[in-house]
């Protein structure tokens, strides 16, 4: 890969970093550390009903999300400076073919070929709960 190309994706990988740092600090400044008590300045959540805090647990529940998401993209972002640092960096983790220049420039920590992520990306037409893994029939039936 040109080596131009390299030095322009690595800045831009260090920008994309400084913005998810960024904004996981902001995340992590709304409390999300604190008790639901604590944050609600409230003794007890026990004495409310469900719907008085409900506001207030879709939100940590969204905040809790967003930070998972952004330190999942940290951690990609991560591996794809290594792999700049390496020279391993453009090739698809899975079959080892070059990765298009077109999709690193979209998504530029990208670490599989369209091919392998396809393949990698099977969805279940019939989703299960997960619950229904431990349970077991009634009366010992099998």
């Amino acid at each position: 890969m040109d080596p131009s190309i390299l030095a322009k994706t690595k800045k831009r990988l260090e920008f994309e970093k400084k913005l998810i740092l960024d904004q996981i600090s902001r995340l992590e400044e709304t409390g999300i550390d604190q008790t639901m008590s604590d944050s609600l300045s409230e003794l007890s959540v026990y004495d409310n009903h469900p719907a008085d805090i409900g506001d207030e647990l879709f939100e940590r529940s969204k905040d809790t999300a967003l930070i998972d998401n952004a330190q999942g993209i940290l951690e990609k972002i991560e591996a794809a400076l290594e792999k700049l640092d390496n020279g391993s960096y453009g090739y698809c983790d899975k079959c080892g073919k070059p990765i298009p220049l077109e999709r690193l420039d979209a998504i530029p920590w990208v670490a599989q070929c369209v091919t392998c992520q396809n393949n990698s990306e099977t969805i279940d037409a019939t989703p299960r709960p997960l619950e229904e893994e431990s349970w077991e029939p009634p009366f010992h039936r099998h």
